[in-house]
């Protein structure tokens, strides 16, 4: 079932049903192609949802629950993912541009190639992440946790890094110009 303004609550209906039965009852949503420019799905329970080529710029996502979520080139500039879980989530060329992420956690996703420029990531997890070759030019990463995670070709140029922990991580070939490295720990 494709989402639209007109069967968005019955597509979550489904959904909540299709988690709460295990998979035995309900629908696992499918937002794959969907516009949701602008939706409010705060605080949404959407884990394993595919929103493969989705648009969620400008949206409400604070909150919201998108473990293991399928989420492949899904465009997220301007998005509000305050405190969202994308734990275990696959989130290949994301955007996130311009995106507000404070506090999200990111743990175990695979964000290979994701822009991120000039997003708010500010104490957001990025806990074992696959971050190969992913743009945070002028992000905000302060007090952020990027451990154990692979940045390997990362472009953090003119990024704002105060406090972040790198600890254990990967940083080949990670570009570092015009960079905020304040108390930076890097193992």
């Amino acid at each position: 079932m494709k989402a639209n303004g007109n069967n968005l609550k019955k597509i979550m209906n489904n959904h909540s049903n299709w988690i709460l039965s295990l998979g035995k009852t309900g629908i696992l949503a499918d937002f794959n192609g969907s516009n949701l420019d602008e939706a409010n799905l705060e605080m949404a329970n959407l884990p394993f949802a595919k929103f493969h080529l989705a648009s969620l710029k400008n949206a409400n996502l604070s909150g919201v629950n998108f473990r293991q979520a399928e989420l492949l080139h899904v465009k997220l500039s301007n998005a509000k993912l305050d405190g969202a879980d994308l734990e275990g989530a696959n989130i290949a060329e994301g955007d996130f541009s311009f995106s507000k992420c404070t506090g999200a956690n990111f743990c175990d996703v695979n964000l290979e190639g994701a822009n991120f420029e000039g997003a708010n990531l500010v104490n957001a997890n990025f806990t074992r992440a696959i971050l190969r070759g992913a743009k945070f030019e002028g992000a905000d990463l302060s007090f952020s946790e990027i451990v154990d995670a692979n940045l390997e070709g990362a472009n953090f140029k003119g990024a704002k890094l105060e406090a972040t922990n790198f600890g254990g991580t990967n940083l080949d070939k990670a570009n570092f110009e015009e960079t905020s490295l304040k108390v930076l720990n890097i193992d």
